[in-house]
């Protein structure tokens, strides 16, 4: 989609969009019609959408307001501390910061508009012990706006404190032993590990009638994206 509100732009691409959902749907359908031909009736077909009440909920537009200049020196402050660490190897660090404005409608009457916004400062940093192990720390902070991120002396401080744990892993004995127990994880990681081990094997899905049927599917909202990156 154009970045800008132009009407005329904002039609035509929308207009393009739809024409090819529409095409790509018909012949969806012919084809699942055919295969259906194939197959004895149902006793208890399973329909392809639930039904869903009519929504208009028009939210705001995200826009970004972000002072790159501060930031790029934030950053650059962030890196050269690497300067006072020759055990380290590598260290970089970035700032992400993104808009998303997301608009959705639908042939049953739905009109929704949401803005999001989203900020990110990663760090990155290696060693290598003299073993040969490689050793990597990769701190981040995440949060919706720039404002509620780390300040400058808090990120320089985190820096500080992830050069000193790479130094000091370098210079660790080496574990004898292999540790073989529980292991506890962090909200974020457990949610991720119950979904890829349990979610995929318990979802039910309508399986397909063979080959590209095409099941049937409403118009995707459309995202429009502002970016705003510095390294």
């Amino acid at each position: 989609m154009p970045m800008d509100d132009d009407p005329i732009a904002l039609r035509r691409q929308i207009w393009l969009l739809t024409d090819e959902a529409y095409k790509s749907a018909a012949d969806a359908y012919a084809e699942k019609l055919s295969a259906l031909k194939q197959f004895s009736a149902d006793p208890s077909p399973i329909d392809d959408f639930a039904k869903a009440p009519v929504v208009t909920k028009v939210e705001p537009v995200a826009a970004l307001r972000v002072d790159e200049g501060a930031w790029k020196q934030t950053i650059a402050e962030m890196t050269n501390l690497f300067r006072k660490y020759p055990e380290v190897q590598t260290v970089s660090a970035s700032a992400r910061f993104s808009a998303v404005n997301q608009y959705f409608v639908n042939s049953e009457g739905t009109i929704v508009r949401n803005g999001r916004m989203n900020s990110t400062v990663t760090l990155n940093g290696s060693a290598q012990a003299a073993d040969g192990m490689r050793l990597q720390r990769n701190p981040y902070w995440t949060d919706a706006r720039p404002e509620e991120l780390p300040k400058r002396d808090e990120l320089l401080k985190e820096t500080v404190k992830t050069l000193d744990t790479l130094k000091a892993l370098r210079e660790a004995p080496i574990v004898e032993e292999s540790y073989r127990g529980p292991v506890m994880f962090a909200p974020d990681a457990a949610d991720d590990i119950m979904a890829g081990l349990v979610g995929g094997n318990i979802l039910g899905r309508k399986p397909q009638l063979g080959g590209r049927t095409g099941q049937w599917e409403r118009l995707r909202p459309v995202t429009r994206h502002g970016y705003c990156r510095n390294s």
